[in-house]
């Protein structure tokens, strides 16, 4: 069964969450609410984020007629505002993907790029 949570971050990690430096890419997975909760997360290898993530894009369904398009499932990266601190977005997501991606009628799968702008737009 593939996570029902992904996350990608280039945030600096510490004991209790992620900071607001940047560091190098990690990747992480959950299936447990609270995303928030810094615990609830699990680090995996870019290969094991990729593998899983390329095995969970098998079971989308095969649309083949056009008029049927909606039903198609998507992979959807969700970028949070310049202004957030790791857990505000996280708790964001979790939102998204309870409202559009999850059960039968979900959207597909939905990633967190969670990232330190530190106030900043840039």
């Amino acid at each position: 069964m593939p996570p029902t949570y992904w996350m990608i971050t280039d945030r600096n990690k510490q004991s209790d969450g992620l900071g607001s430096d940047r560091a190098k890419l990690s990747f992480w997975v959950s299936d447990q609410p609270g995303l928030d909760q810094f615990n609830n997360w699990t680090s995996v290898t870019r290969k094991q984020f990729k593998d899983e993530l390329i095995a969970a894009g098998q079971n989308f369904p095969l649309i083949l007629d056009p008029a049927k398009h909606e039903d198609q499932k998507h992979v959807t990266f969700f970028v949070h505002g310049f202004n957030n601190t790791w857990d505000d977005a996280a708790r964001r997501y979790e939102s998204i993907c309870r409202n559009l991606y999850q059960g039968l009628d979900g959207l597909g799968i939905c990633i967190l790029f969670n990232w330190p702008s530190d106030g900043s737009k840039l």
